[in-house]
């Protein structure tokens, strides 16, 4: 039976589907990358599965950006900044898989980084964009 670590569900809804969907994606994908790496699947699935997850983030990120600015939403720079950080330590993190065998203590941080970060952005920062967004949108 497959564990779910980090599980999307209806209380992250930003109520844009376009949206939920690409969160319900990166879940999907942490969920794979973490089952990856405990399961010791070897190098390159965990490295194609980082490959995929660092082309989505960016993808993912890329749209609500986009959004942000044709709405004209007010914490653009700051949520965009916050998008930088992600983008820096999930290098930071590739880095480290790159480089070295992944114990249980790393892939512990790596749910906790990854995952923990998106529940907590979803429920604060992307919540609070979206809000904005209904407004505006069609």
């Amino acid at each position: 039976m497959d564990t779910i670590y980090t599980e999307w569900n209806q209380n992250l809804s930003t109520k844009i589907e376009r949206i939920d969907k690409q969160h319900q994606e990166l879940f999907g994908r942490i969920n794979a990358l973490i089952k990856a790496m405990r399961e010791d699947k070897g190098q390159e699935e965990v490295l194609n599965t980082l490959k995929f997850l660092e082309e989505y983030i960016i993808i993912h990120f890329g749209e609500e950006e986009y959004l942000q600015r044709r709405y004209n939403y007010p914490n653009y720079l700051a949520h965009k900044a916050m998008h930088e950080k992600f983008v820096e330590e999930f290098y930071k993190l590739k880095l480290e898989v790159i480089n070295g065998k992944p114990d249980s203590f790393f892939v512990f941080v790596i749910k906790e980084k990854l995952s923990d970060w998106l529940f907590k952005h979803i429920n604060h920062i992307d919540k609070n964009m979206a809000g904005h967004l209904l407004e505006y949108m069609d």
